[in-house]
C-alpha cells in the first residue's frame, strides 16, 4: 500500500515535467506487456 502510494506520488511528480515521456513509455510497455500475455497463453 504505501508502495502503491509512492508509485503514484513519483509518477505525479514525473507527469508534470515529462507528460510525452512517460505517455511514451507507458505506450511501449502496454504492448510490451501485450505481447507477453499472448506469448504465456
Amino acid at each position: 500500500m504505501f508502495s502503491l502510494f509512492c508509485k503514484r506520488f513519483f509518477l505525479q511528480k514525473i507527469l508534470q515535467k515529462e507528460p510525452l515521456v512517460i505517455y511514451t513509455i507507458m505506450k511501449s510497455f502496454h504492448k510490451d506487456m501485450r505481447n507477453i500475455s499472448f506469448f504465456l497463453t
